[in-house]
């Protein structure tokens, strides 16, 4: 069956390639037949003619010579516009203002014919240096708004976990929105490559730099070697198209580059390797059993008479909640009365709409969202990693994910990209990532759901077992999470729970 895969997917690709060789093929006879219908020279010359010519040019001396001189001024022009369109189109998308004041430029960029931009250039800055800055204008808007767009476009959720758990703004971008602004990238530069190859020629044709592929198909023209114009053309074409795949393929490996360098530098010290702190701010209280440390004592949450919701919206009456050191809730009210409004707002996701939220200075908070929260091309270490890597080993990771994952699955499943592992999986590499973290308080949002019974019992253990002294809190529907995780089960937003 895997033979007979790959044999479709060959064949596919071959037949591909016969298609786009045949409509070159169609359009190569058209051109012949009109070639031969005008019968002159001096008009339209056959493809043989041209590409005879074409042949005569590319042994000249001067070929290399001209095409090195466009190159770098073409390759420089969208390196530098590329570059400055990435970074201002990421500073619109989190600034207003800028924005603002850049739109008009953009738009006048757009909208102005490329001849009346060179033309300009050449009044300012000479034949020798239009080419670069010509290819720089044209370049920008098209980067620029495609940053833009894919910015703004962007789901941010994923980001905002991991600034919960600490992690740096450089490595979330990576990591996160990089890859989610990657596809507009791309797409952008299969058109902004050719534009900056036209762009780039046609101010050398109007400015006639000596020694730039411009120059010589100027000369072509005043000469009437039509011949020698379809052959620089076609060098022009052939470049322009050589460059966008050899960039675009660059722009594609670049994601996995990021995800790379997202993860750099996250190996732990032997000071710090191992097992989370727990915070490290206090020394927990065991029981009298020695089983799991006495709540109580130090206060890490509070909420005062607190009103919350999102977007002005309120999802619940007034309440009041504390949270202290040790904890374990299992927060089960019906579906609905916003137990996620709540997690979300213990964690800082959410402002509280009315009322005051406390929090100790020293607090770090482990969170598993609701929905999925996972980089997609990463695998489970490596998600894992990015949150944890700096204080926790390589191999703890996969003995502890091992715990969770393997006991029906092979080692290979901890290095698979997360986006194809099954939903219970995913979810059980979340629910290892907020354990391993080093954080007071461990929050969890419907951590065992799309699990069968076994699993979650399994995983229910689990939790038990790395929650290591920090106060937990759990939403949930299901009526036997507190029974699992030996916590209190509380109705918090029922009408007569006031003051908890």
């Amino acid at each position: 069956m895997r033979n007979l895969k790959l044999f479709t997917i060959s064949d596919s690709a071959c037949n591909k390639v016969l298609s786009r060789i045949g409509a070159i093929m169609l359009w190569l006879i058209v051109w012949l037949l009109i070639a031969l219908a005008v019968d002159n020279d001096l008009i339209l010359v056959s493809p043989f003619v041209a590409l005879a010519r074409l042949g005569r040019i590319v042994c000249s001396a001067a070929f290399a010579s001209a095409v090195g001189f466009s190159f770098v001024r073409i390759v420089l022009g969208f390196s530098v516009g590329f570059a400055a369109a990435f970074a201002l189109g990421i500073g619109a998308a989190h600034s207003r203002l800028l924005k603002t004041v850049l739109e008009p430029a953009v738009l006048a960029l757009k909208s102005t014919p490329i001849v009346c931009i060179i033309v300009l250039l050449l009044m300012w800055v000479g034949s020798k240096g239009v080419s670069a800055l010509a290819v720089f204008l044209v370049v920008f808007p098209a980067i620029y708004l495609a940053t833009l767009q894919g910015m703004e476009s962007s789901s941010d959720d994923l980001q905002r976990l991991l600034e919960v758990f600490g992690v740096a703004s450089a490595r979330q971008f990576l990591a996160d929105g990089y890859q989610q602004v990657l596809p507009y990238l791309i797409a952008a530069s299969k058109h902004a490559c050719g534009m900056a190859w036209k762009a780039g020629v046609a101010a050398e044709l109007i400015g006639t730099p000596t020694g730039s592929m411009g120059y010589f198909i100027y000369q072509a023209k005043v000469l009437f070697e039509v011949g020698d114009v379809f052959a620089w053309t076609i060098a022009v074409v052939a470049l322009s198209w050589l460059g966008e795949k050899c960039f675009v393929w660059l722009l594609a490996q670049s994601g996995g580059w990021a995800l790379k360098l997202s993860l750099l530098g996250l190996t732990p010290s032997r000071a710090t390797a191992g097992q989370p702190t727990a915070g490290g701010r206090f020394v927990v209280k065991t029981s009298a059993t020695g089983n799991r440390p006495t709540a109580g004592g130090v206060e890490l949450v509070r909420l005062c008479d607190a009103v919350l919701g999102y977007d002005c919206s309120y999802a619940t009456d007034a309440f009041n909640f504390v949270l202290h050191q040790a904890e374990c809730l299992v927060i089960c009210d019906p579906s609905g009365a916003g137990k996620t409004t709540f997690i979300n707002s213990i964690a800082g996701l959410l402002p509280v709409l009315e009322g005051q939220r406390h929090v100790a200075p020293w607090l770090r908070f482990s969170l598993m969202s609701q929905q999925t929260l996972l980089v997609e091309a990463l695998s489970a270490v490596q998600n894992v990693q990015l949150v944890c890597g700096a204080y926790v080993s390589e191999h703890k990771i996969r003995t502890v994910l091992g715990e969770l994952l393997m006991h029906d699955e092979s080692e290979a499943v901890l290095d698979k990209p997360v986006c194809q592992l099954s939903g219970g999986q995913r979810r059980r590499v979340e629910l290892v990532r907020a354990l391993l973290h080093d954080s007071n308080v461990v929050l969890l949002d419907e951590p065992f759901s799309s699990l069968d019974y076994k699993t979650h019992e399994h995983a229910a253990q689990f939790v038990k077992d790395y929650l290591k002294g920090r106060a937990l809190l759990v939403a949930s529907h299901a009526s036997n999470e507190a029974r699992l995780l030996d916590a209190t089960a509380l109705e918090l937003f029922c009408k007569n729970s006031s003051d908890l």
